[in-house]
């Protein structure tokens, strides 16, 4: 069976490592770095999923066949590098209305392969905790 049809069931989160530094004008800026987020996680059938880190709340889950393409772009910095402009705002209001649910997105395309549709989903960590627990259906 392939394993990449296998629904995801459970999946431990940590919250996004940020990087810090200086802009052109001497302003401090603080910002995830989502290639850095990059290790493999697995959920309970060992099944390797992807986590984008936009900040240190914010949880993109990607499915099997994003994971490869974002495995071949480590020079993307920020995820709306990665996504075309129209699919980058669809996540950006998605994380805005975030209510506590995961927020499941449908027809996000990569700027690289425009060709190529992708489902995400959006969650939210709580503040303060280190390891959070997310199951899905």
């Amino acid at each position: 069976m392939n394993q990449s049809n296998h629904p995801i069931q459970e999946v431990t989160l940590r919250p996004a490592s940020f990087l810090k530094g200086s802009d052109a004008n001497g302003d401090d800026y603080q910002r995830s770095d989502i290639i850095r987020w990059a290790g493999t996680f697995y959920n309970n059938s060992y099944q390797p999923i992807c986590i984008l880190e936009m900040s240190g709340h914010d949880i993109i889950f990607t499915n099997q066949a994003f994971r490869s393409h974002i495995n071949k772009s480590f020079a993307v910095n920020e995820l709306r590098e990665l996504l075309t402009e129209d699919s980058g705002n669809l996540v950006a209001k998605a994380i805005a209305n975030l209510n506590g649910e995961p927020t499941v997105l449908s027809g996000i395309y990569l700027a690289s392969d425009p060709g190529k549709v992708f489902e995400l989903v959006v969650s939210r960590l709580s503040a303060g905790e280190e390891l959070v627990t997310i199951a899905f259906n």
